[in-house]
């Protein structure tokens, strides 16, 4: 299985834009990668979401929640 750690900026795509991103994502929920976040990217991707995108906190919070059903929390 492959194992992969995307940045802020593969998470962002995702929810914003769909596209080779979210593949990536989909591949993890199904499965078929392995993929690995810290919790300096999640803070990261709930900073600019909020800030630069202006996506509500509830939608970065459930975003997040989502994010860790599938990826494993990994230290730094």
């Amino acid at each position: 299985m492959n194992r992969v750690t995307a940045d802020s900026n593969i998470y962002i795509s995702a929810f914003l834009r769909g596209g080779k991103p979210l593949e990536l994502l989909e591949m993890a929920r199904a499965g078929q990668s392995e993929l690995a976040v810290t919790e300096d990217i999640l803070n990261e991707i709930g900073r600019v979401l909020g800030t630069r995108f202006r996506v509500p906190g509830e939608d970065v919070q459930a975003f997040r929640e989502e994010i860790l059903t599938f990826a494993k929390l990994v230290p730094k």
